[in-house]
């Protein structure tokens, strides 16, 4: 599939525009792999004390003393200040605590404002950074259209996950985009990527949310949603990394935790 064009998500300097290129397969899946750039999140309810979980992807945005961390926003609560302080990240099976938390809540307005943008700090160890990409519109209109594939990045290599292809099936693709990967509860957040010619390793292009219902023929139908890295999306990405630069967040007393 050719024209794509596509802007990655830099700080610090102007967005790279590349020009048309090809989707190429994916790696397979490797322990080592990509599988390294999610991380657990987890949160109680100030109501019920329930805990959820769900998925964060980890963007490579360039800032050595802090992580910025992408996300849906109904993994998380609706105030920030109490995402803050109910909800964690789990790496390496401990607890790190959000410093910073963008758009919680934003999910209230709809499934298209269903995205969080985190920050944290710096995870240390052997671990994958994404490059988001913030593609046009018609670029993703046109791949849904054209099924390409793509994969639901779990965090472990040994759960099976085939790949899967984008689906012409939301009315806009720009900010929401459906795909036939497999799913179960506590993915949402994981992030949705594709391969592209001439780049070293997979791009994220989203991150997924759930799955959608409407009335079909002859039944109701289902289909998997990812929210896009969009303007707004990269708005907060910046916001996060220039926050990230301008603070240390210092690593608290941490506990082993389950990670789910």
């Amino acid at each position: 599939m050719g024209g794509l064009r596509w802007v990655f998500v830099a700080v610090g300097c102007g967005a790279a525009v590349a020009g048309a290129a090809e989707i190429m397969p994916l790696p397979p899946p490797v322990g080592t792999g990509i599988e390294r750039g999610v991380v657990a999140v987890r949160c109680r309810s100030p109501v019920d004390g329930n805990v959820s979980d769900a998925r964060a992807a980890i963007l490579d945005v360039g800032t050595p003393t802090a992580d910025v961390l992408l996300t849906t926003a109904h993994t998380l609560l609706p105030d920030a200040a109490e995402t803050k302080r109910r909800c964690y990240l789990i790496v390496y099976g401990e607890e790190q605590t959000i410093a910073e938390v963008w758009n919680s809540g934003g999910n209230l307005s709809g499934p298209e404002q269903d995205w969080a943008v985190m920050l944290t700090r710096r995870i240390s160890g052997d671990v994958r950074r994404w490059h988001a990409a913030n593609v046009t519109g018609e670029w993703l209109a046109s791949a849904a259209a054209d099924r390409v594939p793509v994969r639901l990045v779990l965090r472990y290599a040994g759960v099976l996950q085939t790949d899967c292809h984008l689906e012409p099936r939301t009315q806009n693709p720009a900010l929401l985009l459906a795909h036939s990967c497999q799913t179960y509860d506590g993915l949402s957040g994981s992030p949705l990527v594709v391969a592209i010619e001439g780049e070293p390793a997979p791009i994220l292009i989203g991150v997924h949310v759930g799955v959608q219902a409407w009335l079909g023929r002859p039944r109701i139908q289902f289909v998997h949603i990812a929210r896009t890295v969009d303007p707004d999306v990269v708005a907060a990405i910046r916001a996060a990394a220039e926050r990230a630069a301008l603070i240390s967040v210092a690593p608290p007393p941490g506990r082993r935790v389950a990670a789910r």
